[in-house]
């Protein structure tokens, strides 16, 4: 599948949910860890967050609340490293170096 915008694939990584039952026939869910990810033919991007869902008591969906904590660019490591070539860097650098920090990282 292939969108207009460039995306290749969207990822969704939950955790298993803490389930509350209102009074009024509500049910809530959290998800304590939340993953998105947006892949692309170079890069992917990355959010990580807190997730809640609120059912309605026929249990349609009525609310989703999202709290994103933090997010990524993660790019093709032979991007960087063919990019990085044409680049001066100040002496004592080596390119395979940086990339072994970027793969240890990533």
């Amino acid at each position: 599948m292939n969108f207009d915008s460039g995306v290749t694939d969207e990822l969704l990584y939950i955790d298993f949910p803490s389930e509350k039952k209102l009074p009024s026939g509500y049910v809530v869910l959290w998800f304590g860890k939340a993953v998105q990810q947006s892949v692309y033919k170079e890069f992917r991007i990355v959010h990580e967050g807190l997730l809640r869902v609120v059912f309605n008591p026929e249990l349609k969906v009525c609310g989703l609340l999202v709290i994103l904590i933090m997010h990524l660019y993660i790019a093709d490591a032979t991007l960087l490293y063919f990019s990085a070539n044409y680049k001066d860097f100040p002496s004592g650098i080596v390119i395979d170096d940086i990339l072994g920090v970027l793969c240890a990282t990533s």
